[in-house]
């Protein structure tokens, strides 16, 4: 079974947390179940029309579901199906930040492909869409 996809993680051998999949991270803003609670109005769910679009929202969607993993396990540093977890998603988040920086240009500053002549202002960051 894929380390990334797994449905749910022991906390410590004591509870199940019920994890939501990656795809949906981006609309509920965290990766447990537990903590999402929807909105009393829905938003209309993002949805990615280009390729570069799709990279970019799977990336954000690894984003917090790393970020929401690493505060779990700031108190739970034992939980080694956690740690194995947290891996696995930073492990993807990188391959796709780097994936994208190949493709489309730098996500950040310290993009991976930074190069000679300095070509940070010579795309369209990617809040501009195509512009």
């Amino acid at each position: 079974m894929n380390t990334i996809n797994k449905k749910e993680i022991n906390k410590e051998n004591q509870k199940t947390i019920t994890l939501i999949p990656i795809e949906e991270v981006l609309i509920t803003g965290t990766i447990f179940k537990e903590l999402h609670e929807p909105y009393k109005i829905i938003p209309d769910l993002p949805v990615a029309q280009t390729e570069e679009a799709k990279l970019l929202h799977e990336i954000q969607g690894l984003s917090i579901a790393a970020v929401d993993l690493n505060l779990y396990l700031d108190v739970h540093p034992t939980d080694s199906k956690g740690v194995e977890l947290f891996n696995a998603v930073n492990k993807r988040l990188e391959t796709r930040v780097k994936e994208y920086e190949d493709k489309y240009g730098a996500l950040s500053l310290c993009g991976s492909n930074m190069q000679v002549p300095w070509s940070w202002l010579d795309t369209n960051w990617p809040w501009m869409g195509d512009q």
